[in-house]
């Protein structure tokens, strides 16, 4: 059954903080290199594909949306081929948010794909896609390391050097994570889970869900986090540093390292997410916070619809979200930078 899915962050390394909970680590002095990023994916649309309608001629909407030390963040939006290439530094990390088509691999092979579906190709490996007509892809792109120039050149076959494989799965399937089963439907069960889907020296993939239960405050002092909350039932808040955040679905945050985050969900039914996390992790990485407080909205919060954004992407304090700019072009410009375009 092919979804629609929103996002939405969810800044937690729900593993570590499971399998930590007990043991209180002493508060590490970070510096903070970078501030972090948090936007809903309708608002990075209606920014970078106005109306869903991609310009005259275009078949490839790709835009940066922001940058760490260690990562890029891009809008990518398809509608015609593109063609097969090798990026011969950087690993993407797609995650399809909607549309469906192929993911295109060298030697002519092509596997389906669908909202939902998260797509890791390591550096070296040939991959394209072609979208089912009338139906474009449309996704976050998590890069690793920074872009600071392309990479990427066509080609059909893989580079003898590869290493690794391109992962592919469906996020969403019912067995892609296993969760507690409510006791009644009268008492939900409280629970945290998570496990590592995908592992490279570039980044580390993680699924985790959430239900009526706290993620609590704690820093990475050494990995900026990538969270994309693609299905979330009931509501939950977001803490980055000291901005308290509604969250719904349909969101992405881009946590750097020394960053205090938490999560907490609220209402029957569970959050889903997928989390980035660069370079790659190890689960130990967790520096847990003394909490003072439980999480609660700020006096006068609004939820953060696309038509409530006093910038787009942006709905924490000013300076807090890096503004991002549009960017479209009908050439394979995935990977590419800003002063490329």
């Amino acid at each position: 059954m092919r979804l629609r899915f929103a996002l939405v962050a969810l800044g937690v390394a729900l593993a570590a903080c499971s399998s930590q909970k007990d043991e209180k680590k002493p508060e590490a002095v970070v510096q903070k290199q970078d501030r972090p990023f948090n936007s809903h994916f309708d608002a990075l649309e209606k920014l970078y594909l106005p109306g869903a309608q991609f310009p005259p001629g275009v078949q490839v909407v790709s835009a940066p949306i922001h940058s760490t030390a260690t990562t890029t963040l891009y809008f990518v939006a398809v509608r015609g081929v593109v063609p097969r290439y090798v990026n011969s530094v950087h690993e993407e990390t797609f995650f399809i948010v909607k549309g469906s088509g192929t993911l295109d691999l060298a030697g002519g092979k092509a596997k389906p794909i669908e909202g939902g579906f998260v797509i890791r190709v390591p550096s070296g490996f040939a991959h394209g896609f072609t979208p089912k007509p009338g139906d474009p892809l449309e996704a976050i792109v998590i890069m690793a390391p920074t872009v600071k120039e392309n990479h990427s050149t066509l080609s059909n076959v893989d580079d003898p050097n590869a290493f690794g494989f391109v992962y592919c799965e469906d996020v969403t399937a019912p067995n892609a994570l296993e969760t507690p089963p409510d006791p009644d439907p009268n008492h939900p069960a409280h629970f945290k889970t998570a496990k590592f889907l995908h592992q490279s020296k570039q980044s580390t993939l993680q699924l985790s869900a959430v239900q009526l239960d706290r993620i609590p405050d704690h820093r990475h002092v050494e990995h900026d986090e990538t969270v994309i909350l693609f299905f979330q039932m009931g509501f939950g808040f977001l803490r980055l540093e000291g901005v308290i955040d509604p969250v719904e679905a349909v969101q992405v945050s881009c946590i750097p390292a020394g960053t205090l985050h938490s999560y907490e969900h609220k209402a029957n039914g569970q959050a889903r997410a997928i989390s980035v996390f660069t370079p790659g992790y190890d689960g130990k990485d967790v520096v847990l916070v003394e909490e003072k407080n439980e999480v609660q909205p700020p006096p006068g919060w609004k939820k953060t619809r696309q038509d409530e954004f006093a910038e787009p992407g942006q709905h924490a304090r000013q300076g807090d979200s890096v503004p991002a700019k549009a960017a479209t072009n009908d050439s394979i410009n995935i990977g590419k930078t800003p002063s490329e375009r």
